[in-house]
Order: C-alpha cells, then structure tokens, then sequence
C-alpha cells in the first residue's frame, strides 16, 4: 500500500514508474460523475470519493480522496490528515506483507466506523438543541435572552444538519465504490 498524502511530483513519477499505473491528479479526484470516480483502466480500479475531514470546531468540508487498486498496489491519494488513514497504516504496519485488497478494505470499514461515530455524535447533538428549543417554557425576563438563545440553536440546528447531509453524502460514495470493486474485482 502506497499512501501519497499531497503527493509532489516526483512522488507521483516515481509510483507510475514503480507499478506502472497512472496517479490521478488533485483535479481528477474533485470530478462529481460516476463515470469518472469509478473506472478501470489497465488492469487497476481507479475510485474516488469525498471524504469527510472534521476538525474539532472547524467546519467539515468534504477532501477528495482517490484509491487505485491493482492486484500488486493499492494506492491512495489524499490532501488531508486522517484519523482514519493513520489508524489503518498503524495497524497494518506489523505486517511483513499484506494484500492490497486487505488494506482496501480496511480503508473502507475505518470510514464507515469513522463516519458512523460522526453521525452518532451530529443525531446527539441535533437531539440537545432540540430538547433545548422544545423545552417546556422556563420564566423568562427578557425577550433578547430568548431571541439569543433561539439564534444559537438555528445556527447549531443548521450546522448539524449541513454535517448529517455532508456524512450521507461521502456514505453513498463509498456504497457506490465497493459495489463498483466487488462487481469488476478478481
């Protein structure tokens, strides 16, 4: 397993020298149609997908992330740090040998835990503000403590939803990609 985490140049060349497969570029993994995330080409499955990158108070935004997976490699291309990359390479790191199709796979069950813990956490969060919001009505003295209040939860209410929509959104891509590697794998 090949992991190029803002791969240069060089680092790229060197790949498709070594195992004679093409290294997608940045541009390449950012395209949104199915028939460009998921192709053969050369005996290898070239995927991608948007990932989630999730900073602790940051905005999550969505970082294409690419795999290409041949019977001697598999590859993977990224331009984020990711818990869930670093748990995989920790783990197979023991190992002498491994085959491609197993750090593949483990790529994609970290994910799918990674994502399931995100959207666990988003639901509770959703839960509190709503509790929050739908409250029995506490005595108040102020209508702008209320109306304070009522904003802080739209915003949380809203940034949760953007977070549960973006998560379903990498899920479907990820459903999409092992469906597209069981039907086309040897």
């Amino acid at each position: 397993w090949v992991d190029l985490n803002e791969p240069i140049a060089a680092e790229c060349a060197a790949f498709s020298k070594t195992f004679g497969l093409r290294v997608p570029t940045r541009e390449e993994l950012a395209e949104i149609e199915a028939t460009s995330r998921l192709r053969t080409d050369n005996d290898a499955l070239y995927l991608t997908a948007p990932l989630i990158y999730a900073g602790a108070n940051e905005p999550w935004i969505l970082v294409p992330t690419g795999f290409v997976l041949s019977k001697r490699v598999l590859l993977t291309i990224r331009y984020a740090p990711s818990a869930v990359f670093d748990a995989t390479i920790k783990e197979l790191a023991p190992a002498e040998k491994f085959e491609p199709t197993l750090a593949f796979v483990r790529i994609l069950e970290e994910l799918v835990d990674r994502q399931a813990d995100l959207l666990e956490a988003s639901g509770r969060d959703l839960d509190e503000a709503s509790h929050l919001i739908f409250r029995p009505e506490a005595p108040r003295t102020k209508l702008s403590d209320d109306t304070a209040l009522l904003r802080q939860l739209m915003i949380r209410t809203g940034r949760t939803s953007e977070r549960m929509a973006r998560i379903h959104y990498s899920l479907v891509c990820l459903d999409r990609m092992a469906k597209f590697v069981a039907d086309r794998a040897h």
